[in-house]
């Protein structure tokens, strides 16, 4: 099981949001989250649109704060609004990551448990590499719980399927691919060949 996070950011701290997403490494060889942010969106594409479908459907979306974020129009009056109202409806986790020192005291997330430690910024340490491990141990954590919630909704048919392929199918828009999987994976479900057709007692025990 694989978690989508999505980075929210200003381009201005790009740099630093390399560097986080380079902390992350461990949980990214392991295959235990996907992240995504603006830089992945494919040439000709409609980059709005590809920035909202990902931060709809995300699992965790960091919000790397600093001066630049909450000065940016599009960051605060479009990727916050919906991060934090998928927030108060329990689709996501939206975890606030300071970069840079700036007043976020009086922001919409200010309730929301911060990193690094203590709510210091990342780039007020010592040791940076200190402060991003701090980052990535508590993004670790927040992985973990995420997965935990997910395994304990999954149904019992579910369990040992592997939806990513459907899942990266629809997000690049390839539906007949992405049908033909869904075809195997129903099959797969209910025990039938690929070449059988459905009984309508199949489709109760999906309904069930």
């Amino acid at each position: 099981m694989s978690i989508s996070i999505f980075f929210s950011y200003s381009h201005e701290d790009e740099a630093l949001r390399d560097k986080v997403a380079k902390h992350l490494s461990a949980l990214k060889r392991s295959n235990v989250i996907q992240e995504w942010h603006d830089r992945l969106i494919p040439a000709g594409s409609e980059w709005k649109d590809e920035i909202d479908r990902n931060l709809r459907t995300a699992d965790i979306i960091l919000l790397l704060v600093s001066a630049s974020f909450l000065s940016s129009d599009y960051c605060w009056s479009e990727e916050l609004a919906i991060a934090m109202a998928r927030h108060e409806k329990n689709e996501a986790c939206v975890i606030p990551i300071i970069l840079r020192p700036c007043d976020w005291q009086e922001t919409p997330f200010v309730e929301l448990q911060v990193l690094p430690k203590d709510g210091k910024a990342v780039t007020l340490w010592s040791n940076e590499d200190e402060a991003l491990t701090n980052v990535a141990q508590g993004i670790r954590g927040t992985v973990n719980q995420v997965v935990e919630q997910k395994q304990k909704k999954e149904l019992p048919f579910e369990k040992g399927i592997d939806y990513a392929p459907l899942r990266d199918m629809l997000k690049a828009g390839k539906w007949q691919e992405a049908d033909r999987e869904t075809w195997r994976l129903l099959c797969l479900v209910m025990g039938r060949r690929k070449e059988d057709d459905l009984r309508r007692e199949d489709i109760q025990k999906l309904l069930c």
